[in-house]
């Protein structure tokens, strides 16, 4: 496929530079027979358009080729106007979202040879997921100038009709204060030492990757996947800069635990430069001593906002952790729309089973959970209001009613800038689109 792509792209590099849309048709230069369009120097293909249709077709009703080609063709367009205007996304920001994707092959089950060529692949990707996110952060400098008014929001909620009105589940909020467990004196000490024994083993003769595997506690990449490219803390990584390769790091101190690494490769790749290196981690687990002290910390709190002493959301603000939550006094969020209130299938599930237990307006005692990244943390949860599942009103559900208008408005805006500026692309379309009504209008 690379082969076929560059090829095409050299093809179409030395074709006559055109105005506006053009329909090939006979007596002029012929598109090749897998290629269906043409946007400056890129090309669609005819397998590009099919992934496309039996990917979304699945999901959604009545979607066509034509629709399917016009979304790529102004995919084309956003990704060269952002050249034009010098839109750039860094360099760390696209290795961020590269990796994700890397390790998410990495944990799967099925790996064939992948692991063998991964960072060759991810070199090879680094450009394409650049023109994704270019293109992104080109159609949110567009879509980002689109506002939406009260009466604008009104006026789309007056469309849907009655009998298309969606059931709206329940409704909750729900805010939390948060106390990360922090490692007493003595257990990081008999950490730190256990981390130190390991590290003189290797230094002894024994392999690196076979204590890795059976000590690391690499809670984001898995022992499967400990080496990689992508460091999950700066201060974890920070001293591979002077290792030379093959040499063994000292311990490393950062908030989650102790380290060791071995630095197996560096190269520098568009201004960036990564490490390629193999980790043994060991994690804080927080002894049970400290532990019972925040419990009491937080059960004293609790007593203060149910006795009236406190507010919960002005001691979120200044006690708890997760300043994510803390920000808007303790309540969690909708990740799309930014609101309070958060439809019930949304939450997680211990914590959907924890309001399950409670009545609204009641505080749970202190319960410890785990966090994404495996630290230990303890919380009381505040089960603020709920709104029963309803079909949806203008009055209870305005906030989704705007998003969802708004986003509307936003797709209007990309429509409207496709016709406005096709005149200024080359844009070729093959022979069997031409029907297509809508790049016409």
């Amino acid at each position: 496929m690379p082969v076929i792509r560059n090829a095409v792209i050299k093809f179409w590099m030395v074709a006559s530079l055109v105005t506006g849309i053009v329909i090939i048709g006979e007596g002029q230069s012929q598109i090749p027979e897998k290629v269906i369009a043409q946007v400056g120097t890129q090309v669609i293909l005819e397998s590009d358009i099919q992934e496309c249709y039996q990917s979304t077709s699945k999901y959604t009703k009545n979607i066509s080729k034509c629709s399917i080609l016009k979304d790529l063709i102004i995919e084309k367009m956003l990704r060269l106007q952002a050249k034009r205007e010098a839109v750039r996304v860094p360099a760390s920001t696209i290795w961020e979202n590269l990796d994700k994707k890397v390790q998410y092959v990495c944990n799967s089950a099925i790996k064939g040879n992948y692991e063998d060529h991964k960072e060759q692949t991810k070199r090879e990707l680094f450009a394409a997921f650049k023109d994704k996110l270019v293109e992104q952060k080109m159609r949110e400098l567009i879509e980002n100038r689109v506002d939406i008014t009260p009466q604008e929001v009104k006026k789309y909620f007056q469309t849907i009709l009655p009998d298309n009105l969606p059931f709206i589940p329940d409704q909750v909020e729900v805010g939390q204060i948060v106390k990360i467990l922090q490692p007493t004196i003595e257990e990081k000490k008999v950490l730190l030492q256990k981390i130190k024994r390991l590290r003189q083993r290797i230094l002894g003769g024994e392999k690196f990757e076979k204590l890795a595997e059976a000590y690391s506690e690499d809670y984001l990449y898995g022992r499967s996947c400990w080496e990689t490219f992508r460091p999950f803390e700066l201060s974890a990584v920070a001293h591979l800069k002077g290792l030379k390769i093959g040499e063994i790091s000292k311990v490393i101190e950062s908030t989650h635990g102790y380290h060791i690494s071995q630095l197996l490769g560096k190269y520098d790749n568009n201004g960036l430069v990564r490490y390629k290196y193999r980790n043994i981690f060991l994690s804080f687990k927080s002894a049970n001593k400290n532990a019972r002290f925040i419990i009491r910390r937080l059960d004293s709190v609790r007593k203060k906002i149910l006795d009236g002493e406190a507010k919960f959301g002005e001691v979120a603000k200044t006690f708890s952790d997760d300043k994510l939550s803390a920000n808007t006094g303790g309540l969690l969020t909708d990740s799309k729309t930014n609101a309070t209130h958060i439809k019930i299938t949304n939450l997680d599930s211990y914590l959907f089973l924890t309001l399950d237990t409670m009545r609204v307006g009641t505080i749970t005692p202190p319960q410890s959970y785990r966090l994404n990244d495996g630290r230990i943390a303890v919380r009381i949860v505040y089960y603020k209001s709920k709104i029963p599942g309803h079909a949806l009103n203008f009055k209870q559900d305005y906030d989704y009613i705007r998003q969802t208008a708004l986003e509307k408005k936003k797709t209007q805006a990309i429509e409207n800038w496709f016709h406005k500026n096709k005149s200024n692309f080359l844009i070729k379309i093959n022979p069997k689109y031409q029907s297509c009504s809508l790049l016409k209008k």
